[in-house]
């Protein structure tokens, strides 16, 4: 009874996060031309948490919502630049959910112990290991605007 709990409640996790995930990536992934469909402009084009769109930066023309060529940016190397940025940043912003997620946990079997000392050290470690995680991408996102604005968008 207990296993077959155990495995009904990871499955629905598991899809919970699936279906998280995938809409993420949709939503990042998305085209310009449905955002111009649906009278967004290019630069106030709808976002899902904090991500930024991976053509951030590469529309020159506001109005129709195309995508420049690597000559109207700067170049191939600006080009690809830009769009490698906007994906590391994408990533660091993914691995700070993560780790808000894992701090929650861990806080909840912390909470949760009752007196098992082995478990509520291994909650702290966790938090611990967590928010230095969490700090690390919160630099890494602003390092990768720093560079951004610096060297890309200052040729």
């Amino acid at each position: 009874m207990i296993k077959t709990r155990t495995r009904l409640t990871s499955a629905i996790l598991a899809v919970f996060f699936m279906v998280i995930s995938s809409s993420a990536i949709l939503a990042v992934a998305s085209p310009q031309d449905t955002y111009a469909a649906t009278n967004y402009t290019c630069t106030k084009a709808a976002k899902l948490l904090t991500f930024p769109q991976w053509y951030r930066g590469l529309n020159v023309a506001q109005d129709n919502c195309e995508l420049a060529s690597p000559e109207q940016v700067g170049g191939l190397s600006i080009y690809i630049w830009r769009i490698a940025l906007n994906i590391i940043e994408i990533m660091l912003q993914a691995v700070a959910y993560i780790v808000v997620g894992m701090i929650l946990t861990a806080g909840f079997k912390l909470m949760t112990s009752e007196g098992q000392p082995d478990r509520a050290v291994s909650a702290r470690n966790t938090i611990t290991m967590a928010a230095i995680g969490f700090a690390i991408s919160v630099a890494g996102v602003a390092g990768i605007n720093v560079i951004s604005a610096i060297f890309i968008n200052n040729p």
